[in-house]
């Protein structure tokens, strides 16, 4: 039984918690804005729909807000002057979005396809090569401690806006990290279920008891049910084509 599941589905009724989630889904948004806005900084060979344009453009007018009416406002709660290096960070970042863009396409016509969502190979583990450290931890851990460390380096220097950007950006990046991690770990585990219920089904069709269970099981009326099934071979609405089609012994001219 999934409890969590389970009590989401009780709480919809409630409009506190629609609200709640919402909100949450609001954070995640400005969290997967902050963080693209830093990939291409930190990253290369990124898949073609993680670096999509509209990703690449939501990265590039968070940065602009950084260096136009936010580094402003942050400038002026600091009493500091207007960041020119944050203007300077700005044009980079459209400079890069294009490079990635133009790596892309010049990656496809040499055929060469990476995984379309792949989120980038960091630069930081390039230089940690000696290391043996895991692309899976510079990406959840050392990135985000790279940039909070440049962030109050900047806040040294009077930067606050780039401080600000990239303190939020290094929180950002360990939070989506975080969350795709939970979900590719999910997604493997709900694939491992299936193996094991696929096997034990096809063990319990084959009118024999499954050898181990692996903690799954089908109550005996579901298993009876199941045999009495036709397999689609042998629906009688089938045409001849489609039964030919389904033959695994036809031989296509």
């Amino acid at each position: 039984m999934q409890l969590t599941k389970a009590g989401s589905q009780l709480a919809q009724v409630s409009s506190t918690f629609r609200m709640a989630q919402f909100g949450a889904a609001v954070l995640r948004f400005i969290a997967a804005v902050h963080a693209m806005s830093l990939h291409v900084f930190l990253r290369g060979d990124m898949g073609l729909r993680f670096a999509s344009k509209g990703n690449l453009v939501c990265g590039i007018l968070l940065t602009g807000f950084y260096s136009g009416l936010g580094g402003i406002v942050i400038s002026a709660l600091h009493h500091e002057r207007m960041s020119t290096l944050m203007g300077t960070l700005y044009t980079l970042s459209i400079c890069l979005c294009i490079w990635h863009r133009v790596s892309i396409y010049l990656k496809r016509r040499k055929n060469v396809i990476l995984h379309t969502r792949y989120s980038g190979t960091p630069h930081l583990e390039r230089l940690l090569r000696f290391t043996g450290i895991s692309e899976e931890a510079v990406k959840q851990y050392v990135e985000p401690v790279f940039l909070i460390i440049l962030a109050i380096f900047a806040s040294r220097i009077h930067e606050s806006a780039v401080s600000a950007w990239l303190m939020i950006g290094g929180l950002s990046i360990f939070i989506h990290e975080t969350l795709t991690a939970q979900m590719a770990e999910n997604e493997m585990w709900d694939g491992w279920d299936a193996m094991i219920e696929a096997r034990y089904r096809r063990e319990a069709m084959k009118g024999v008891t499954p050898k181990a269970q692996q903690g799954y099981s089908i109550a005996k009326s579901s298993i009876e049910l199941m045999r009495m099934m036709p397999t689609m071979e042998q629906e009688p609405a089938l045409s001849a084509d489609v039964k030919s089609m389904l033959d695994p012994q036809a031989v296509t001219a």
